[in-house]
């Protein structure tokens, strides 16, 4: 069985040594604990089945043995037992044992990631019990589920405190710190304790002024992986509906402009544009964020200053298409300006204007090109045209049925959906632009463009309006994000009117904006009124844990494996 199963049994034999003639095989470095252990292990080769829990002596005596005679088998099933003790009062002893058999990136960085979920429930006494490089990794965590920075400080000066010869780390460990997080009071006892204690350690309060923590109220961005959010928007048989999730708060560095609601994703770079300054002025500068290097830069400012315009992205390049021209803090007019910006350069370039001067116009990629629909203008609200950058040309394709502006375009397969808005009413405008509703109302319907055909047709209703609202499309389906007291998701199945099968590789994304929603867990609605309404479409509510609203401007997927 050792021939069979250990490593250095194999070499012994290969080795041709005498030993290797013996009936017996002498192991006196190994205790009698882990010689039974290996022995059970042996018995059990033939079905390979361990006890379902051991003790942690069991299994680190095992461990032992299994190392020693280079058991692999043995080692991944001890290490699967180990795992299987973790828990609140065991994860320091695990990390010991880890650390002894070198299993980090086995081991560790799972018992790291229990810590930092845990955080606020594990003994003080396991956590300043941490090795220096652990310690960074708890403290350094954007995932640190913690009460408050001053918790996250104090831990800091006890571990610290708890060993002389850990004073040198202090530094490293205390930077990672936000202080921009804590009340005025809160750094003035955070300054005191560093001069009571003699660590010679000068740190700036503001130096991460846009970083925010897991458990504190302000971040960046919250992410989920897409195959949570699809799974959690599944009904089951039994309309019982979906699985909570929860989008979680990163902690990324926050962007250098003021709020914004226009945004896209280009080559899995986000780009923001700033619309109001702070002193309540237009503003139009742009900034990109690299996710990857964590990085944020300001991009070169278009040739116009303009607000609501189409702002997506094409073959690599951004695209702001038409919108409202603005002098400071006052609109002056519409504009039929496309602007077409290169990342690689940092530049603007003036491409084909619209046909026609417009605002609050929504777009999508299909295939290449770009189509952009309806709007606030009286005389273009049912328009479509398509942009070919081959030839730099517009062209004007079948009208939609009906009126349109801030509604969600998307596209799946050879179909383009316009979907809900802003329906105006038949008055013209005046010569001057309106910044005020006229008559009219909400949209809750979705039309189908067919691009072979050049036609459209009504295919769906919205369960709640659709206007302002950010969107995503991910395999053939696509999520509507509720606004202002609407606070919803829509699910509507696109592949029902395509003809298509979904499939995971299949995944696109749009979006528009949206100003307030929440961004817990989602359940379903009462499974009675599901059933016996007539639309095409599933509707989730946000259940919210806690008052207050969580701001959101934008909603995308990013195809990016470490963020």
């Amino acid at each position: 069985m050792l021939l069979r199963a250990s490593g250095y049994y194999q070499g012994l034999v290969n080795s041709g040594m005498k030993d290797v003639h013996y009936r017996e095989l002498t192991l006196a470095c190994l205790t009698n604990e882990s010689l039974i252990e290996v022995r059970d292990y042996l018995s059990r080769l033939s079905t390979n089945v361990l006890e379902s829990v051991k003790s942690l002596n069991e299994v680190e005596a095992g461990l032992d043995g299994a190392f020693y005679l280079q058991i692999n088998d043995m080692i991944n099933s001890y290490i699967e037992l180990l795992l299987k003790n973790l828990n609140k009062s065991a994860c320091i002893r695990i990390l010991d044992i880890a650390n002894k058999y070198v299993l980090n990136n086995k081991v560790v960085e799972k018992v790291i990631k229990f810590m930092l979920k845990y955080f606020k429930e594990i003994p003080e006494s396991c956590k300043i019990s941490l090795s220096p490089d652990e310690m960074f990794c708890l403290v350094a965590s954007e995932e640190m589920n913690a009460d408050s920075e001053m918790d996250i400080f104090n831990l800091i000066i006890k571990w610290v405190s708890e060993d002389p010869s850990r004073k040198c780390f202090a530094e490293k460990l205390l930077t990672e710190v936000r202080y921009n997080l804590m009340t005025t009071s809160d750094k003035q006892k955070c300054t005191d304790t560093i001069l009571d204690l003699n660590l010679n350690i000068s740190y700036d309060t503001d130096k991460d002024s846009n970083i925010s923590r897991t458990g504190q109220k302000r971040s960046f961005v919250d992410i989920l992986p897409v195959y949570d959010f699809v799974e959690a928007c599944k009904f089951s048989g039994d309309n019982s509906g979906p699985s909570p999730v929860k989008f979680n708060p990163s902690r990324r560095s926050r962007p250098p402009c003021n709020v914004t609601r226009t945004a896209c994703v280009v080559d899995n770079c986000l780009y923001l544009f700033e619309k109001w300054t702070n002193d309540g002025s237009f503003s139009g500068r742009i900034f990109m964020y690299n996710p990857i290097a964590a990085v944020w830069s300001k991009c070169c400012s278009m040739h116009q200053t303009k607000v609501d315009f189409y702002f997506g992205g094409l073959a690599g390049n951004l695209f702001a298409v038409a919108g409202c021209l603005a002098n400071y803090d006052i609109a002056v007019g519409l504009t039929p300006a496309v602007e077409q910006y290169v990342p690689s350069e940092n530049r603007w370039y003036m491409a084909e204007p619209l046909p026609h001067a417009v605002a609050n116009l929504a777009g999508c990629v299909w295939n290449g090109t770009m189509f952009v629909s309806g709007g606030r203008d009286p005389w273009t609200r049912c328009l479509v045209y398509q942009y070919d950058p081959l030839c730099n040309k517009w062209f004007a394709k079948a009208p939609m049925l009906t009126a349109r502006t801030d509604h969600v375009m998307t596209c799946t397969g050879n179909k383009i959906f316009a979907v809900g808005g802003f329906v105006e009413a038949d008055d013209d405008y005046p010569d001057e632009v309106e910044f005020i509703w006229p008559n009219g109302g909400d949209s809750r319907d979705g039309e189908m463009y067919d691009v072979e055909t050049d036609q459209w047709t009504s295919v769906f209703n919205l369960w709640r309006p659709a206007f302002h609202t950010p969107s995503i499309t991910i395999n053939n389906c696509l999520y509507i994000f509720g606004r202002n007291r609407y606070r919803n998701l829509q699910k509507i199945n696109l592949a029902k009117y395509t003809k298509e099968k979904k499939t995971s590789n299949d995944s696109n994304s749009s979006s528009v904006q949206d100003r307030n929603a929440d961004n817990n867990n989602f359940v379903v609605i009462d499974a009675e009124e599901q059933n016996s309404h007539t639309h095409d479409c599933q509707i989730f509510k946000f259940n919210r844990q806690k008052k207050g609203r969580f701001k959101y401007h934008y909603v995308g997927v990013m195809f990016v494996s470490n963020i």
